[in-house]
C-alpha cells in the first residue's frame, strides 16, 4: 500500500470520527512536485484536533523512510509534549482504532 493510500484511509477516518484536520498536499510545478510553505521543511502530513487533543501524523508507505527534516520535526514535537504518530500500512488499522476512534 503506497503512502497515498494510507493518506486516503486517514482522511476518511478523521472525517468519520469528527477530527478537525489539515493535510498538506504537494502540487506538480515546472520544477517537479512542490509543497508551498514558509518555514522549516518536513512538517508532518496531518495535524488533527478533537476536543482537548492535538495530534501530528506522518503517513508513509511500507518502506518509505523519514527524511532528516521529518525526524527533526518528530523530535521537536515529542520534546514539546506533543503526540506524534508515524503511520504505515502495517499499523494503520491499529492507529485508526486506538487513536482516532478512541475517546
Amino acid at each position: 500500500m503506497p503512502a497515498s493510500a494510507v493518506e486516503q484511509v486517514l482522511e476518511d477516518a478523521l472525517r468519520l470520527f469528527r477530527w478537525r484536520y489539515m493535510h498538506q498536499r504537494p502540487a506538480q510545478t515546472s520544477k517537479g512536485w512542490r509543497t508551498a510553505l514558509t518555514g522549516d521543511r518536513g512538517f508532518p502530513d496531518f495535524v488533527a484536533v478533537r476536543r482537548e487533543r492535538i495530534i501530528y501524523i506522518e503517513a508513509k508507505g511500507k518502506t518509505n523512510k523519514l527524511e532528516p527534516e521529518q525526524v527533526a520535526w518528530r523530535d521537536a514535537i515529542v520534546a514539546a509534549g506533543g503526540e506524534y504518530y508515524l503511520v504505515r500500512p502495517a499499523n494503520l488499522d491499529d492507529f485508526v482504532r486506538d487513536v482516532l476512534a478512541s475517546r
